[in-house]
């Protein structure tokens, strides 16, 4: 089988010239209110407060999901080949140091991929896989795996089109 460089999403806060800002929730909303949400319950659009810092197109936050400018949601729905397996729910942003708001989009993976770790090739021990290697023919170009949900994964194909765009606030890392 082969295998392939597959990147987890994290944020850009320490290459990037500009201090992007963090979005906070409502006091009353858990993290998994939001990760958990049901795709058959009416979404009533969130409002955030974004603290010390810019917009960029990729916003940390409190609940820990991947937030997206429409800039960056745009480039996912055109390039990602399992765009279909997203669901997005918009957010309203609302800056703390001005009147300024801006419409985000919660990027929901509505599927978990299993099996998608070559476990003879990946870097294991205790039955922690501490290097994991991916099989190429089961992966896609974002996703998450059953093996660990909170990483979000992108393919190199995915991770060179965003980099390429000048997508701010976003950082990819392997384990390599």
């Amino acid at each position: 089988m082969e295998t392939e460089k597959v990147y987890f999403v994290e944020s850009s806060e320490d290459y990037d010239d500009q201090h992007y800002g963090f979005a906070f929730s409502d006091e009353d909303l858990s993290p998994a209110d939001i990760q958990n949400w049901k795709q058959d319950i009416a979404w009533k659009e969130l409002k955030m407060e974004l603290k010390e810092g810019e917009f960029a197109d990729y916003l940390v936050n409190d609940l820990d999901i991947p937030l997206c400018s429409k800039r960056l949601k745009d480039l996912i729905v055109k390039h990602a080949d399992n765009s279909d397996d997203f669901t997005w729910y918009p957010i309203i942003i609302q800056s703390a140091s001005s009147w300024d708001q801006e419409r985000y989009y919660y990027l929901k993976t509505n599927i978990l991929l299993d099996n998608v770790i070559d476990l003879e090739k990946s870097d294991i021990e205790k039955g922690i896989v501490y290097v994991p290697y991916f099989i190429k023919e089961r992966t896609r170009d974002i996703f998450r795996c059953t093996y660990d949900e909170s990483y979000l994964f992108v393919s190199q194909a995915l991770k060179d089109v965003i980099t390429n765009n000048n997508i701010t606030g976003i950082g990819f890392e392997t384990w390599e």
